[in-house]
């Protein structure tokens, strides 16, 4: 098997008051227990070792067993990774061992299994979609998709470096904090919700006018993600069943 590259650089948008920050992984940073460097104004630049950083970087800290797949879904081979939210990069352990970084123009989908057991899917990221838009700007990133349906509800976590004062503004202290953005995906086309409402769902899915009543029926607020996710079967049902109809 190939040796993915590593990518060393990556860009994340922080806030410290009105002052833009974002982060760069340092070239020995391989194992990942290094520093960090953290650029902003008022010429602040320092290195950061990981220890000083509250909060983890990875959405789960545990290695866990992925089927990985390549574009056009080429399988590229099972191996135990960890998704970092903080980079938006997955890591993979190689067959010797090593902690690597998978490169995302290689790794377009990572299917992850409880334990060894591959029969069995617990979740699915994947940055094979079109390209990811947020306020009209492109993000690099994976996306956890959260159901399976034509119409699916795909979820953003990041994590953001908050840099704030402490001990009266005699030193510094380092946050990381999880920020969450919603996507629908439908024929390779993702959408940016501005949050998860019904308006702003509804808007999204062509010949939802009759979806109200149930709606209201399952009480369904669409505030969240279990919400959204149970609407989207039943439209899915209920467009598949509306165009067996008209066929026959």
């Amino acid at each position: 098997m190939k040796k993915i590259s590593i990518l060393l650089f990556c860009l994340i948008g922080g806030l410290h008051g009105s002052a833009q920050v974002f982060i760069e992984m340092n070239a020995q940073g391989q194992d990942f227990k290094g520093s960090w460097t953290v650029y902003g104004s008022q010429n602040f630049n320092k290195s950061i070792p990981d220890e000083k950083l509250t909060g983890s970087k990875f959405w789960n800290e545990e290695w866990q067993l992925a089927t990985l797949f390549a574009a056009d879904s080429v399988l590229l081979g099972r191996l135990y990774v960890r998704y970092n939210l903080l980079n938006q990069e997955i890591h993979f352990k190689d067959l010797e061992g090593n902690e690597k970084v998978a490169a995302p123009d290689m790794l377009r989908v990572a299917v992850l299994h409880p334990g060894k057991d591959i029969t069995k899917i617990t979740t699915v990221f994947r940055n094979d979609l079109s390209d990811v838009v947020i306020n009209n700007k492109p993000v690099k990133c994976y996306l956890e998709e959260l159901n399976r349906d034509d119409y699916r509800l795909m979820k953003l976590h990041r994590k953001e470096l908050m840099v704030m004062d402490a001990r009266f503004g005699t030193e510094k202290k380092y946050e990381l904090r999880d920020k969450l953005d919603y996507f629908i995906a439908s024929n390779n086309r993702v959408v940016h919700l501005k949050k998860l409402s019904a308006e702003n769902v509804l808007e999204l899915l062509p010949r939802s006018a009759g979806l109200k009543p149930v709606i209201k029926e399952e009480g369904l607020s669409l505030k969240s993600e279990k919400d959204v996710v149970k609407l989207l079967k039943i439209y899915d049902g209920h467009i598949k069943k509306s165009t067996a109809g008209k066929a026959e």
